[in-house]
């Protein structure tokens, strides 16, 4: 388990896409977390302010459930016609929340924070933010080596992660759109850009479930 000062560094994080997730049985969207609260989406009514809820929310196989207290709630988009329903945001504060989860909060926090830092990396050396992504997809079991050789590509299965002088290695089981997309991003990179394509590829099958293992320290 990390130390309090530890989890103090762990920043708010926003999520891209919103995670589904409950308040009972109130189905609601979690928008940002950190390790003190959240800020979730809902239309229908979670409570007053001051109410305990209890919430509850998956994310790539980290389960996460915690007693919180309401701390705030605003209208944050008004029903634009009679039948339609407004969407509120709250702030909900953790009161209890078990060890088990702590830890998939600090996962699931610290997978998002990795991802953004390589996607702000992949950007500025003028890599396309989806190049960045692809690399967060697939399984560490068997490995394609993509080398580039006279303007050719060559495709060769192995179990061997080691990245090649001229191209990378990614999991085998990347879609072949992605595959194309890091192919085109190599192609049309610098020096500076095709190595930092094969970092990510490194990182991305360093770990069994295929992402980049960071310890986010700001």
């Amino acid at each position: 388990m990390r130390t309090i000062d530890e989890r103090r560094g762990i920043q708010r994080v926003n999520f891209l896409q919103p995670l589904r997730g409950s308040i009972g049985d109130t189905r609601i969207f979690v928008m940002n977390a950190c390790l003190r609260g959240f800020c979730v989406a809902h239309q229908e009514w979670i409570g007053e302010i001051g109410d305990r809820v209890r919430l509850a929310f998956e994310h790539e196989g980290f389960t996460i459930r915690a007693e919180c207290e309401v701390r705030w709630n605003r209208v944050h988009r008004p029903a634009s016609t009679s039948s339609a329903r407004a969407v509120h945001h709250s702030g909900l504060s953790i009161i209890e929340i078990s060890r088990e989860s702590t830890r998939s909060l600090i996962e699931v926090i610290e997978v998002h924070v990795a991802r953004a830092l390589d996607e702000q990396k992949a950007n500025a050396k003028g890599l396309p933010a989806r190049a960045a992504q692809s690399f967060q997809t697939g399984t560490a079991k068997q490995f394609v080596r993509h080398e580039l050789h006279k303007g050719s590509w060559r495709e060769t299965k192995t179990q061997d992660p080691k990245q090649p002088h001229a191209g990378f290695t990614i999991a085998g089981d990347t879609v072949p759109a992605e595959v194309q997309m890091l192919r085109t991003a190599y192609e049309s990179g610098d020096a500076s850009a095709q190595a930092m394509i094969r970092d990510l590829a490194a990182a991305s099958i360093a770990t069994p479930n295929g992402i980049p293992t960071r310890k986010y320290v700001p």
